[in-house]
């Protein structure tokens, strides 16, 4: 089997894809709660879907930092008129 050229970014990307995963979970307990009138239950999700965005931004500032290391940006051309 072979081995990743960037294990480092696979991890990152594995890391988001739990923190996303986990954020769409708490959005549909959210729903289901608004759906079934709970709302007594909503300021704790809404605790958790804060500390979870937090988490989200994290792990996608991590993923954004390893993109730029791995596929640095090509330098621009000019734009010409002609």
């Amino acid at each position: 089997m072979a081995q990743p050229e960037n294990p480092e970014l696979l991890a990152a990307l594995t890391n988001e894809l739990g923190a996303v995963s986990a954020f769409v979970e708490l959005l549909q307990q959210e729903q289901s709660l608004l759906t079934e009138n709970q709302t007594d239950k909503l300021l704790v999700l809404a605790e958790q879907k804060s500390f979870q965005a937090i988490n989200l931004n994290q792990v996608a500032e991590v993923r954004r930092r390893l993109l730029r290391n791995h596929f640095p940006t090509p330098p621009t051309m000019p734009f010409r008129h002609g």
